[in-house]
């Protein structure tokens, strides 16, 4: 069963946004490790928050199965500061799947690693073996799949299964990712999930991160949309016109019950 939230959140547009600093994030997944407590993660943008106007579901999975969900976007800390519950900072799942990575090899648990583009997902995995030697690769599955075919997606949770691994990272967009871990991580045994998106890109160099003063800047965006201007320009107009709406909502209710 899933258990009750018991982490800082904030509401914002009716998601809970964990407000817990990248540090204490990482502390609290390492506890639920090692306390082979299944966790479900997700780090949720802009985007998240479109999509779950349009997808209920998602809102759903987000606030009542997923068991942490980060603010991976500068754009939602700032929108956090408008209710008077300040998120401290940005927790992007580019920078945990690294750091989780790396509790695995201390911990002696295997990661199995879905989705993503094959041969970003192949560097990717090589080079967090060679950063970390000790790290056991439970499996790698970057086959294209819909999400709809039942009979597909059973035979991928039953190759997950057997593998015995201890972590899955699903990197799939959202939100095929987050349902596809809400509807089979915990039943094939997994102890710990989450959606990494474009993580395995940024690891394997096939896609360049930012600066970090543009990532503390909350100008990432310009960094990722000069490389995918037709797929991303579009996505960051929406997002754009959702924040300014929300950010107007929420310090509209503030100066009310002020």
């Amino acid at each position: 069963m899933y258990t009750t939230r018991t982490t800082p959140a904030v509401s914002l547009a009716g998601v809970n946004i964990s407000r817990f600093s990248f540090k204490e994030t990482l502390e609290w997944i390492n506890e639920r490790l090692k306390n082979a407590t299944f966790t479900q993660v997700a780090t949720a943008n802009m985007d998240f928050l479109d999509l779950c106007a349009k997808k209920p579901e998602l809102r759903t999975i987000l606030n009542h199965q997923c068991h942490l969900v980060t603010a991976d976007g500068m754009p939602l800390v700032w929108l956090s500061r408008t209710t008077g519950l300040p998120i401290p900072e940005r927790v992007a799942g580019s920078d945990l799947v690294p750091e989780i990575t790396r509790l695995a090899a201390e911990q002696g648990l295997s990661v199995f690693f879905l989705g993503g583009n094959p041969n970003a997902t192949v560097a990717a995995v090589r080079m967090l073996r060679e950063q970390h030697p000790t790290l056991k690769v439970a499996g790698m599955n970057c086959s294209r799949f819909d999400v709809n075919d039942a009979v597909k997606v059973a035979a991928i949770a039953e190759e997950i299964r057997l593998s015995k691994a201890h972590i899955l990272f699903v990197a799939l967009g959202c939100p095929k990712q987050e349902r596809f871990i809400a509807d089979h991580a915990e039943r094939i045994g997994i102890r710990f999930a989450m959606g990494v998106g474009g993580s395995f890109d940024f690891i394997a160099g096939v896609r360049e991160r930012a600066p970090r003063w543009m990532q503390r800047s909350g100008l990432e965006w310009v960094c990722r949309m000069a490389q995918e201007p037709g797929r991303l320009a579009p996505r960051y107009g929406r997002n754009l016109i959702r924040f300014a709406r929300l950010a107007a909502g929420m310090t509209a209710t503030r100066v009310m019950h002020s």
